[in-house]
């Protein structure tokens, strides 16, 4: 039967040990960062063909918007040209000289529109696939996220209701062994406390432990490792659930 004094130190080890992995899972949880970084090293090495993209897509735009707005008006003139609203012949002759001028605008707009998707195909379908994967990394990096921060609420709470507990563990500890506990917790910055494995070794740094030294544990005396400084702790087999 190990000490009852280092036995309630491991409880409250325990305690504290759960506290840390939650803490640990927390600081590690996927928000997506990877993915981010891949999607904004794919806009930079790809920077002037997406630029070139966008240029093209803002020219194109452009003279569709031309086209359609020499087609409405041809479409205007050409009405007012057989409707009979217009009778004088120079004004006929003016319409149907801003009409041909019109057709011609179409023809040589639609030429140069259909020119340009011809000479950017290639570059325009790259810069496409670039940008789906841009936008695939990115919405994969909102799902891990919104997945992260629900996580984390959940981690919250249960860190909240693993730490209630350690207040009453700690009480039922000595005070000296409190202290050295957690002299050695500032020490390592984790855990103040090791188990001796059954290999005879610390089971935290990994340092053998000598018979000596062991046998002044089984006695319940407050012994830091040698080389982490932690408190060590010896127990028999089932005793540590």
């Amino acid at each position: 039967m190990s000490d009852e004094r280092l036995f309630r130190l491991y409880k409250l080890h325990q305690v504290d040990e759960k506290l840390l992995a939650i803490k640990a899972r927390a600081e590690h949880l996927d928000v997506g960062k990877r993915e981010l970084a891949v999607a904004k090293k794919l806009a930079t090495d790809n920077a002037d063909l997406l630029a070139e993209a966008k240029a093209t897509k803002q020219k194109l735009a452009e003279l569709t918007l031309k086209e359609d707005q020499a087609n409405e008006k041809l479409e205007k003139f050409q009405k007012q040209l057989y409707d009979g609203s217009i009778t004088s012949s120079r004004e006929i002759a003016h319409l149907q000289d801003e009409i041909e001028m019109l057709e011609m605008l179409v023809v040589t707009t639609d030429d140069e529109r259909k020119a340009l998707l011809m000479s950017s195909k290639e570059s325009a379908a790259a810069a496409t696939e670039i940008e789906e994967k841009i936008a695939k990394l990115k919405e994969q990096a909102v799902k891990k996220r919104a997945h992260a921060e629900k996580e984390h609420a959940e981690l919250q709470e249960l860190f909240k209701q693993t730490g209630a507990t350690r207040a009453s563990k700690e009480s039922e500890v000595e005070k000296e062994l409190i202290t050295a506990y957690n002299n050695a917790r500032k020490r390592t910055g984790n855990t103040g406390l090791a188990l001796i494995t059954p290999k005879q070794d610390c089971g935290s740094c990994g340092i053998d432990i000598p018979e000596k030294v062991r046998e002044v544990v089984r006695d319940g005396k407050t012994t830091p490792c040698l080389s982490c400084g932690r408190v060590l702790f010896i127990h028999a087999p089932g005793e540590l659930d």
